[in-house]
């Protein structure tokens, strides 16, 4: 059983079990981290905290796949989830899946894995599926 007081820190830890909990609750299969994604996520995140943007796309037009791909990780299907100033990873998650297009990221059958990278209160899970 989980413990939601400890997942309250927002860590890399604390959102893969959460987004886990999310999917077996729902029957979907759990997530496994990929170091590649975790890579493009950590290069996202630290894109949208030093350049001060909120987008999924970047101010030069740097998409998430791009990111994805320049992580070396292949994939048939990916997906982004974005959230900043959040201080409780349980918080977080409910809005998140309070969300329907990041509710459909988390419980989407064809992902497989997931990575996820933190700069300061910014955080980016990226979803991919070979």
């Amino acid at each position: 059983m989980i413990n939601l007081l400890m997942c309250a820190v927002i860590t890399k830890a604390n959102i893969l079990e959460l987004t886990n909990l999310s999917r077996q609750e729902n029957k979907v299969a759990i997530l496994l981290e990929n170091k590649q994604l975790n890579l493009a996520a950590q290069n996202k995140a630290v894109d949208i905290y030093t350049k001060k943007y909120w987008s999924h796309t970047a101010p030069n037009g740097k998409t998430p796949w791009d990111f994805i791909t320049e992580s070396g990780y292949s994939y048939q299907i990916a997906g982004e989830n974005l959230a900043k100033d959040f201080k409780d990873s349980v918080i977080e998650q409910k809005a998140w899946l309070e969300s329907e297009k990041h509710k459909d990221n988390i419980l989407n059958p064809n992902f497989q894995d997931i990575g996820i990278g933190i700069k300061g209160t910014v955080v980016v899970v990226e979803f991919g599926g070979k």
